[in-house]
């Protein structure tokens, strides 16, 4: 046997790249054709951890592959040097010019005493890994300059393009804290002037913290709600709450790297669902592609035979009792079948009014925007933001339909409708344009 042959551990056939290589048995290798059975023998199991073995990489020189220098140094051992034209008929890829200049050159001119260092760019295209495609990171673009009141600027909480900062920053009160600290004077002692330092480091920290998350908000492209809701609306729930998961992180590397990292996790998860679905098949015995599809048929049919029967003992419970077959039409009704008699829907029972006794701002309302307010469960102070907001947008366009309010106030659509119909009564708005004797 050469030293340079394998041979398959199971069916005894001589090993082509590339093979198996169990890396839990000692020396123990197998073909393809027997991994993809399953097969077991010796101590070797289904189960172990394995690698592929290759040999169609550079390894001496540019135009030549491991696999082609083994088979070339076998073949001179078993046809003798200078056979060239037997060893290039026996080796096909080359010719017995390109045989005899390579040996000469390699092993007899230049013989290498260690094998080379691997590098990627030697490596051919066929086994260099191809890298992850990540999602183009982008920075915020200048966003448009929406005005305060506009309902843009309240989804993007308040940010001010113009100026480059939010209507309410973080720590919004800092300054607060050198409102009662005096400007230093010579005659201070050297405790009021520590004292004095102590507090304008404080503030500048608080300053520090403040540009620090204005900076991550801009740098992470977070003030482009569309684009975040456009990702949001590819992924699907598990790759969303992952993403929910991982942004505590983001903070400590840059927007780059968490993003590679998030598309790593994500992909590592993929992964991990292909493999569990693999080893599913492969504990029901299928080994082959068509009888993994036939697998899922089958097992989809069997699901739907399974919720049949389900459907069979809700009807059957529902005969037994009125109360459960009054709900069991009720979820006839709402999932579109037909049950045997018409009824009556449930209704459902209105939300109690909200007590407004001590609320703040409850004395700058009059007793029947009170009324609305407890019948709508919002408090005096949001009310008067949604009807100022309302108000202002009227003016300004000279009308105001539903379906902008709408989009001004982003509450429950029943309270919007019934707060636009409260104030055209009041004659704050309307849905008409304004005439000239309009203020």
């Amino acid at each position: 046997m050469s030293p340079f042959e394998k041979w398959c551990g199971k069916c005894s056939n001589l090993l082509e790249e590339p093979y198996i290589k169990c890396s839990q048995c000692n020396n123990t290798c197998i073909c393809l054709q027997c991994f993809a059975r399953g097969v077991e023998f010796g101590k070797h199991c289904s189960d172990h951890a394995y690698e592929i073995m290759r040999d169609n990489f550079i390894l001496l020189t540019s135009h030549w592959t491991a696999g082609e220098e083994v088979k070339l140094l076998r073949l001179i051992n078993e046809f003798g040097c200078g056979n060239w034209a037997e060893i290039a008929k026996q080796l096909r890829t080359k010719n017995k010019e390109e045989c005899e200049s390579h040996y000469n050159s390699v092993y007899i001119n230049k013989p290498q005493g260690m094998l080379p260092v691997f590098k990627k760019n030697h490596l051919p295209e066929s086994l260099q890994t191809d890298p992850a495609k990540f999602i183009t990171y982008e920075a915020n673009d200048d966003l448009h300059r929406y005005t305060i009141d506009s309902p843009q600027s309240h989804d993007l909480a308040g940010y001010i393009s113009s100026r480059a900062e939010f209507d309410i920053e973080f720590d919004n009160f800092a300054e607060s804290i050198l409102q009662d600290v005096p400007e230093p004077d010579e005659n201070d002692t050297d405790l009021f002037r520590e004292y004095k330092y102590a507090m304008l480091n404080i503030y500048n920290f608080r300053l520090q913290q403040r540009q620090l998350r204005k900076r991550f908000v801009k740098e992470y492209g977070l003030l482009n709600i569309k684009k975040q809701q456009v990702i949001d609306r590819r992924a699907d729930r598990a790759i969303r709450n992952l993403r929910t998961n991982l942004i505590t992180f983001a903070r400590f590397v840059s927007p780059e790297d968490y993003e590679k990292s998030t598309q790593l996790i994500m992909f590592e998860s993929q992964l991990l669902q292909r493999i569990a679905k693999l080893k599913e098949y492969r504990t029901n015995g299928i080994t082959s592609i068509r009888g993994s599809n036939i697998y899922e048929q089958l097992k989809r049919k069997r699901e739907d035979e399974r919720s049949r029967h389900h459907h069979l003992e809700d009807t059957l419970n529902a005969l037994k009792n009125f109360s459960y077959y009054q709900r069991y039409l009720h979820r006839q009704l709402a999932t579109g079948n037909e049950p045997y008699q018409t009824i009556l829907p449930m209704r459902r029972k209105p939300a109690p009014r909200l007590d407004l006794s001590g609320a703040p701002d409850l004395e700058k309302i009059d007793d029947d925007e009170k009324e609305l307010c407890s019948q709508l469960r919002l408090l005096p102070k949001a009310y008067m933001e949604y009807r100022d907001l309302l108000v202002a947008e009227y003016q300004k366009q000279g009308s105001l339909k539903l379906a902008q309010a709408r989009v001004l106030i982003r509450i429950d659509v029943n309270k919007t409708r019934k707060l636009y119909d409260f104030l055209c009564e009041k004659s704050l708005i309307s849905a008409n344009p304004l005439d000239g004797s309009s203020v």
